[in-house]
Protein backbone atom coordinates (compact mmCIF):
# COMPACT_ATOMS: atom_id res chain seq x y z
CA UNK A 1 0.00 0.00 0.00
CA UNK A 2 1.23 3.43 -1.00
CA UNK A 3 -0.13 6.14 0.95
CA UNK A 4 0.55 9.83 -0.61
CA UNK A 5 -1.89 11.97 1.16
CA UNK A 6 -2.85 12.12 4.74
CA UNK A 7 -5.88 14.28 5.86
CA UNK A 8 -6.97 15.77 9.67
CA UNK A 9 -10.08 17.44 10.12
CA UNK A 10 -11.98 18.52 13.10
CA UNK A 11 -15.12 19.97 14.13
CA UNK A 12 -15.00 22.31 16.89
CA UNK A 13 -17.78 23.50 19.10
CA UNK A 14 -18.12 27.52 19.54
CA UNK A 15 -20.88 27.49 21.40
CA UNK A 16 -24.54 29.25 20.78
CA UNK A 17 -24.98 26.10 18.31
CA UNK A 18 -22.32 26.77 16.43
CA UNK A 19 -19.25 25.25 15.22
CA UNK A 20 -16.49 25.60 12.61
CA UNK A 21 -14.54 22.27 10.61
CA UNK A 22 -10.97 22.79 10.25
CA UNK A 23 -8.80 20.42 8.31
CA UNK A 24 -5.66 20.24 6.17
CA UNK A 25 -4.48 17.55 4.06
CA UNK A 26 -0.61 17.28 3.74
CA UNK A 27 1.13 15.21 0.83
CA UNK A 28 4.03 13.19 1.97
CA UNK A 29 7.45 13.36 0.46
CA UNK A 30 8.53 9.65 -0.21
CA UNK A 31 9.89 8.00 2.76
CA UNK A 32 7.43 10.44 4.76
CA UNK A 33 6.01 8.88 7.96
CA UNK A 34 2.12 8.70 8.04
CA UNK A 35 2.20 8.82 11.64
CA UNK A 36 4.75 12.00 11.70
CA UNK A 37 2.05 14.04 9.09
CA UNK A 38 -1.03 13.24 10.91
CA UNK A 39 1.06 14.85 14.23
CA UNK A 40 1.96 18.06 11.87
CA UNK A 41 -1.67 18.06 10.68
CA UNK A 42 -3.20 17.90 14.35
CA UNK A 43 -1.21 20.20 15.25
CA UNK A 44 -1.85 22.85 12.34
CA UNK A 45 -5.42 22.46 13.02
CA UNK A 46 -6.02 22.84 16.66
CA UNK A 47 -2.98 25.60 16.27
CA UNK A 48 -5.14 27.08 13.87
CA UNK A 49 -8.21 27.14 15.87
CA UNK A 50 -6.40 28.61 19.36
CA UNK A 51 -5.58 31.31 17.27
CA UNK A 52 -8.71 32.27 16.25
CA UNK A 53 -10.30 31.78 19.73
CA UNK A 54 -7.20 34.18 21.33
CA UNK A 55 -7.47 36.25 18.89
CA UNK A 56 -10.62 38.52 20.23
CA UNK A 57 -8.60 39.09 23.43
CA UNK A 58 -5.85 40.29 21.85
CA UNK A 59 -7.53 42.66 19.82
CA UNK A 60 -9.00 44.08 23.11
CA UNK A 61 -5.67 43.88 24.71
CA UNK A 62 -4.57 46.14 21.42
CA UNK A 63 -7.68 48.45 21.83
CA UNK A 64 -6.45 48.66 25.85
CA UNK A 65 -3.07 49.96 25.35
CA UNK A 66 -4.48 52.69 22.88
CA UNK A 67 -6.58 53.94 25.23
CA UNK A 68 -4.41 53.29 28.13
CA UNK A 69 -6.09 56.51 30.63
CA UNK A 70 -8.99 54.50 30.72
CA UNK A 71 -7.61 51.37 32.43
CA UNK A 72 -5.34 50.69 35.71
CA UNK A 73 -1.64 49.81 35.77
CA UNK A 74 -3.20 46.22 36.31
CA UNK A 75 -5.54 46.13 33.49
CA UNK A 76 -2.69 47.82 31.47
CA UNK A 77 -0.26 45.17 32.81
CA UNK A 78 -2.52 42.16 32.07
CA UNK A 79 -3.23 43.58 28.30
CA UNK A 80 0.72 43.86 27.57
CA UNK A 81 1.05 40.05 28.77
CA UNK A 82 -1.82 38.63 26.90
CA UNK A 83 -0.35 41.00 23.74
CA UNK A 84 3.20 39.29 24.40
CA UNK A 85 1.98 35.62 24.94
CA UNK A 86 0.12 36.19 21.69
CA UNK A 87 2.75 37.55 19.33
CA UNK A 88 5.18 34.78 20.63
CA UNK A 89 2.63 32.24 20.02
CA UNK A 90 1.56 33.02 16.67
CA UNK A 91 3.95 35.26 14.53
CA UNK A 92 3.39 33.24 11.72
CA UNK A 93 -0.03 33.62 11.85
CA UNK A 94 -0.59 37.26 12.58
CA UNK A 95 1.41 38.65 9.67
CA UNK A 96 -1.34 36.48 7.51
CA UNK A 97 -4.75 37.01 9.51
CA UNK A 98 -4.71 40.18 11.15
CA UNK A 99 -7.06 41.88 10.81
CA UNK A 100 -8.52 38.36 10.71
CA UNK A 101 -12.04 37.72 9.12
CA UNK A 102 -15.03 39.08 11.22
CA UNK A 103 -17.34 36.44 9.97
CA UNK A 104 -17.87 34.43 13.04
CA UNK A 105 -17.91 37.76 15.06
CA UNK A 106 -19.25 40.37 13.19
CA UNK A 107 -21.83 42.63 15.34
CA UNK A 108 -19.86 41.44 18.29
CA UNK A 109 -18.78 44.28 20.08
CA UNK A 110 -15.18 43.51 21.42
CA UNK A 111 -15.98 44.69 25.30
CA UNK A 112 -18.33 41.53 25.60
CA UNK A 113 -14.96 38.93 24.89
CA UNK A 114 -14.32 36.96 28.05
CA UNK A 115 -11.27 39.12 28.73
CA UNK A 116 -11.15 39.54 31.90
CA UNK A 117 -8.48 40.86 34.85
Amino acid sequence: MNIEKVSYHKVFNLGNYSNEKIGVDIVLAPGESVLDAFAEAKKHVEKSHQFFTDLPKYERAKQMMKEEKRYTGYELDEAKNVIELFEANYPDYIEKFVPASRQLTEGVDPADTDFEF
